[in-house]
């Protein structure tokens, strides 16, 4: 069962911003070649990447990172969603963030880019509101999620770069995706 500060955490991941989606990760960094297990899944260094996620990790151990949709389901492998379908990006670690005081301080910045180049959000630190550290359980599964309310004309995908680290030690997870818009989706009133 959640406790209302693990709903605060999980609301102030899950933002909701227009005209945007939102993503980020955590894992291992190497120069490890990754292993094609599917035609948008790998294997690198141990992790599972889904949804043709890349990702590098610093001084921090993932074991996969997925993106999910509204259901908790897996985002099909092709990423295409429909407008304003609220997406997330899940990692899930072997190991909680090193701690300070006996919580773990993150911070996390995004940004997404239209297939034209033009740029849909560039966040800072998404976690600059949270002061109270997180419980270092809570810490070993980040969601951060958000939907598109509108798309980009002449827009072919979206690219999300993310980063997310450790405010108090030298740990960090860096990486992007793309994802698309169904064809003919329509925003729901």
């Amino acid at each position: 069962m959640l406790t209302i500060k693990s709903w605060a955490v999980y609301a102030l991941c899950v933002l909701v911003l227009s005209s945007c989606e939102f993503k980020c990760s955590m894992g291992k960094s190497s120069d490890t070649p990754t292993k094609t297990v599917s035609s948008s899944t790998t294997e690198k260094d141990g992790m599972i990447l889904t949804n043709n996620i890349s990702l590098d990790a610093k001084g921090i151990k993932v074991s996969k990172a997925t993106l999910v949709g509204p259901d908790n389901m897996q985002v099909p492998d092709d990423n295409i969603v429909d407008l304003q379908e609220k997406i997330r990006m899940v990692l899930y670690l072997n190991e909680s963030w090193q701690l300070k005081d006996g919580k773990a301080f993150l911070g996390a910045s995004e940004k997404i880019t239209d297939s034209n180049g033009e740029t849909i959000l560039n966040a800072g630190d998404l976690f600059s509101e949270e002061t109270a550290g997180l419980d270092p359980e809570d810490s070993k599964v980040v969601k951060i999620g958000a939907q598109l309310d509108k798309e980009s004309p002449n827009n072919k995908y979206y690219n999300v770069e993310f980063k997310v680290w450790n405010k108090v030690a030298d740990q960090s997870v860096s990486g992007n995706y793309k994802f698309h818009i169904r064809q003919g989706s329509a925003p729901s009133n």
